[in-house]
């Protein structure tokens, strides 16, 4: 059975027209044939890459993503979370900034998961999006790396540098996937996430192969959508 997530990621596929209905069901007959989840599926089959994947997410979710493939085990991190509560929720605790929590998450929209999460730390949480297949290899293998080591030295071992966030670089592939995103829906959907996340300013600046959008929060700016540049005179036309 496929998880939440990617039976999400394989509407939001279908619905931004990145692949047909047939490829889609396709996916899921071969997903389910070989054990994978849609997204394992997917970059099996050669339909995107992975920073095409996280990017979908990122623009989706309008929230920053990060690659897993990458991250280093950040014991004294993880330790603040219980493996359990992680696996329920599909969060995985990275690193700290400031006083903050970066929390990576299947569904960052999950106001239940990031709510545990600040419970369970008290601390505030920032949510990246990340890729689900990721975040499960990650936390089994992390919170059973960090189990050996507390049985067999008997106190917290030091931390490590943390994941590594996505970032642009400046030869990026073309994003696909926004041809539903009106200059209207954008505006709209660009002042509720900044009201609803607290963010003292919104940053637009068009790049060299991209319209980018990010939110300053706690006096950082934080991508949060790669858009194609075509969108930008509509943007400042809706805003004046």
């Amino acid at each position: 059975m496929q998880s939440l997530q990617t039976d999400r990621l394989a509407e939001l596929l279908g619905r931004r027209q990145l692949l047909s209905e047939a490829i889609i069901k396709e996916t899921l007959v071969d997903a389910e044939r070989s054990g994978r989840s849609v997204e394992e599926q997917l970059l099996a089959d050669d339909r995107f890459s992975r920073r095409q994947l996280l990017q979908i997410l990122e623009n989706h979710h309008f929230c920053p993503s990060v690659d897993l493939e990458g991250a280093e085990y950040a014991p004294a991190t993880l330790a603040l979370l219980p493996a359990a509560l992680c696996a329920r929720h599909g969060i995985l605790p990275l690193d700290l900034q400031g006083e903050a929590l970066r929390l990576a998450m299947v569904d960052p929209d999950d106001t239940s998961a990031r709510e545990a999460a600040a419970a369970a730390t008290g601390r505030e949480i920032l949510p990246l999006v990340a890729l689900r297949s990721d975040l499960d290899a990650r936390r089994e293998g992390w919170y059973a790396k960090l189990d050996q080591e507390l049985s067999a030295a008997g106190e917290d071992v030091a931390a490590k540098p943390a994941a590594r966030v996505v970032t642009a670089s400046r030869k990026r592939p073309e994003i696909p996937g926004r041809e539903s995103l009106t200059p209207v829906k954008l505006v709209e959907r660009l002042v509720r996430e900044a009201a609803d996340r607290g963010a003292t300013d919104i940053h637009l600046e068009c790049e060299e192969d991209a319209f980018v959008c990010r939110l300053r929060l706690d006096g950082i700016l934080h991508r949060v959508a790669s858009l194609p540049r075509e969108i930008a005179a509509g943007v400042v036309s809706r805003i004046k």
